[in-house]
């Protein structure tokens, strides 16, 4: 249990220091750069810069698990892996070159060297802030732009009418039919109440029939049963005799992208701007 704990507390402590911050005090943001349009659709088949990103911090996870484990020569491969990636990335977007200095990754490089789990960890928070920094100026922006719909170019069906109307205006018939159901029935009339019950549901159904033109699944939580489900499933995989690796990455991809991804996207931008 003691070897348990330490093993979290290291892990804790270098995930704070890639995250910590998060919620600090923010430096004024600043436009994004042109050439990052090139990285997203409608330019590329997909989010190519989110993805060359993740692909940089996966060995940089690896090397905390290498460091607990006391495998300094797997943990050096990857900081190989790393820093290649992380050079690439640097290269990508030009405007943000300076954003990826070179002292820290050093510094790193230096720590595993020596195999103190200890400096490395230490060497991880001061990379992890630099990152930090760069995240809490652009990513709100990024995926505003890259990946939040634009809410004015829906339209919706008017339930009673047929024809097209607006998204705010569907959003503002719910809530005026929510609003004169309450208010008539605190009135005690009930028959007026009773209409704007009917119009509440009619739009609701409108709004749940809108949402399915953006959204191919049902609406979904993002721990809710299906994910659990998935995580159970790679529970089991990872604990057979041999766990196929296509069935284990198709189902981190689903948890990352039904659960992380669609949470951060939700998060993330609400918590900086309240900071």
């Amino acid at each position: 249990m003691k070897g348990f704990l330490t093993v979290v507390a290291l892990i804790t402590t270098a995930t704070f220091g890639l995250y910590s911050g998060a919620f600090a005090q923010t430096s004024t943001p600043r436009a994004l750069p042109a050439s990052l349009d090139n990285f997203y659709p409608p330019n590329a088949q997909g989010p190519v810069y989110l993805m060359a990103m993740h692909e940089m911090s996966s060995p940089l996870s690896g090397i905390v698990t290498d460091m607990l484990q006391g495998d300094v020569a797997n943990a050096e491969a990857n900081f190989k892996k790393f820093k290649d990636e992380y050079f690439k990335v640097a290269k990508m977007v030009p405007e943000w070159q300076t954003s990826f200095p070179i002292g820290p990754v050093s510094a790193l490089e230096t720590a595993i060297s020596e195999g103190d789990p200890g400096k490395v960890m230490g060497a991880l928070e001061s990379l992890g802030k630099n990152c930090n920094g760069c995240h809490k100026t652009y990513m709100p922006q990024a995926q505003h732009k890259y990946h939040w719909g634009d809410f004015s170019a829906i339209s919706a069906t008017n339930p009673a009418t047929k024809e097209s109307m607006s998204f705010q205006m569907l959003m503002q018939m719910i809530e005026s039919n929510m609003s004169g159901m309450m208010n008539d029935l605190g009135q005690g009339q009930l028959e007026a109440a009773r209409t704007f019950a009917d119009g509440f549901a009619a739009h609701f159904q409108a709004l749940k029939e809108t949402c399915e033109g953006c959204h191919s699944t049902e609406r979904r939580y993002f721990v809710d049963d299906e994910v659990m489900g998935m995580v159970s499933r790679l529970q089991a995989t990872m604990n057979q005799a041999a766990p196929d690796p296509k069935t284990v990455g198709e189902l981190i991809q689903g948890i990352g992208m039904e659960s992380c991804h669609k949470c951060h996207l939700v998060h993330i931008p609400a918590a900086y701007s309240k900071n």
